[in-house]
């Protein structure tokens, strides 16, 4: 009599969702971005706004967002980074939405402004889950000071990590360049007072220190990197 032994193996294979960022929406004014109008934002994607806002004198005011049925989560320390001197502030937030919706995102000033921008973000392949798309942040950054090229430092990264920044200056408009490798998507600014706005990311980097060449000025900077979606699947060998 003949046995035949049949043997099943199960291999676990780990499945990344592959990062991709995409300005959907921004303003530069110098009265300060008091709404978007009709965004249209889908469940299972991330949204991050970035907004500066600028003062000629005194405190900088801090930006709050809100709008029909979302919910903004600042990322990072509360008000963001500011620079003192330049009289710049840069804050970020994020939403997730569990279903999809078109409405207006408005924004509030708390202090003093006199001028602002806003530059909006969808990002898709992050893991969204945890309270409005917690877990899609797997750590931020942010820096200021007054000198040339900005730089935001992070202590570590993932491996082959994706990561966004943001920066806000004195000078319109901010007139930056990336680092090799890494996809320059805004560069603009407005008047009274001079203020810059610059983004740019990197899907798939090493890179804990991101830098944009540009001159000297009074700059304030949040980086963020961003978690991709994962899941494991499980194929069955037979022999």
């Amino acid at each position: 009599m003949k046995f035949i032994l049949f043997i099943f193996t199960f291999v676990s294979i780990a499945c990344n969702g592959q990062v991709t960022i995409t300005n959907v929406a921004g303003s530069f004014t110098t009265l300060g971005v008091g709404l978007t109008t009709g965004l249209t934002m889908t469940a299972g994607k991330l949204y991050i706004i970035f907004a500066g806002t600028s003062n000629n004198a005194g405190t900088v005011a801090t930006i709050g967002i809100s709008g029909t049925g979302q919910t903004w989560t600042e990322i990072g320390t509360a008000g963001g980074a500011t620079n003192t001197t330049s009289k710049k502030r840069i804050q970020a937030f994020r939403f997730a939405p569990t279903s999809n919706n078109t409405n207006d995102i408005i924004y509030t000033y708390t202090g003093t402004q006199d001028g602002g921008w806003v530059q909006i973000y969808e990002i898709t392949g992050c893991d969204v889950s945890g309270t409005n798309g917690s877990n899609a942040i797997t750590q931020s950054a942010g820096g200021f000071s007054n000198s040339a090229n900005p730089s935001t430092i992070f202590g570590s990264i993932q491996p082959n990590a994706s990561i966004i920044l943001a920066l806000i200056n004195d000078v319109n408009p901010f007139t930056g360049a990336p680092e090799s490798g890494w996809t320059e998507s805004v560069d603009g600014g407005y008047a009274t007072p001079d203020t810059g706005g610059y983004v740019m990311y990197r899907i798939g980097t090493t890179d804990n220190s991101p830098t944009v060449t540009a001159a000297s000025s009074g700059w304030a900077s949040i980086a963020i990197e961003l978690k991709p979606s994962s899941g494991r699947r499980r194929i069955r060998n037979t022999n």
